[in-house]
């Protein structure tokens, strides 16, 4: 069969070389079945079993190792956000506190040598004459001294049984008037009680007479026995408005300071008070003989 298709190729005239080449590959194709006629010529070889399970157990543990390799990466990326806690650092070692020295005691003080005594008051020098106060205050004889001197020079008495003096140191017309326990009255205008006089009557007139004065006084007196009892003591200012003497009324307003000094059987107090001004009432003081 083969000799007839030769002759058969040489017979049309194609070169037998390439015909040979065409036949050659058919049949490699063939046997690796790649072409139509697998069964007939058979497949190449198969692969031997033994290099068959290599491959895959290789190919499943380098699966393996891959897998083990994203789950550190995982691992590692978890690490990364989470922050890390720092130790605790160690404890500090107590400082040791240094002793408290104990208080020394008290000195005890030095007695005085007994042969020299402490000079008495009355044996100590006086202090200096620049530690001296200039203005010192004045004293109840200084006090009483001015109500003295004041009622001396207006020609008035003191009794010792029983004397009321005012003073005061302005222009205004205080006026002075004592009520007895019995009744009555003594002072400027009033029937008068127990034989009391009044003596000195300032800054204002009487009887046609003006008695203006800067340091004003006015006193009354009572003779012995003057009645036992509680006597009234009255401030009042006049309310006159102007006098003969053509002295305004405007040097009554506004407020008066004054005193009033009281001698009952030699013993002596003194109130202190300041009168209002025109219009705005009188002032009373209290005190028993």
């Amino acid at each position: 069969m083969r000799g007839r298709a030769g002759l058969v190729v040489a017979a049309i005239g194609v070169p037998v070389f390439v015909v040979l080449a065409l036949w050659i590959a058919s049949l490699l194709l063939e046997s690796c079945a790649l072409g139509p006629l697998t069964r007939w010529l058979g497949a190449c070889p198969p692969v031997a079993a033994g290099v068959t399970g290599d491959l895959a157990a290789e190919m499943e543990h380098t699966g393996r190792l891959e897998d083990r390799v994203r789950q550190l990466e995982r691992q590692l990326a978890l690490l990364r956000d989470c922050p890390q806690a720092l130790p605790d650092p160690p404890p500090e070692e107590p400082v040791p506190v240094p002793a408290e020295e104990p208080t020394p005691p008290p000195d005890e003080p030095i007695p005085l040598p007994e042969d020299d005594p402490v000079l008495p008051d009355e044996d100590q020098p006086p202090p200096p004459e620049e530690n001296l106060p200039e203005d010192p205050l004045p004293t109840e004889e200084d006090e009483s001294s001015e109500f003295d001197e004041r009622v001396e020079d207006q020609e008035g008495e003191v009794s010792e049984e029983l004397t009321v003096t005012l003073i005061w140191n302005d222009r205004s017309d205080l006026d002075l008037q004592v009520r007895c326990p019995g009744g009555g009255a003594v002072g400027v205008n009033v029937g008068g009680c127990a034989g009391g006089v009044l003596d000195i009557d300032a800054n204002g007139s009487s009887g046609g007479i003006l008695r203006m004065m800067d340091q004003p006084v006015e006193n009354i007196r009572f003779p012995a026995p003057a009645p036992a009892g509680d006597y009234r003591i009255r401030v009042s200012i006049s309310d006159s408005y102007q006098d003969n003497f053509g002295e305004d009324r405007r040097r009554n307003t506004g407020a008066h300071p004054f005193r009033v000094r009281v001698i009952s059987r030699g013993t002596e107090q003194v109130f202190e008070g300041v009168h209002p001004g025109l219009g705005q009432g009188d002032v009373w003081f209290s005190f028993a003989h």
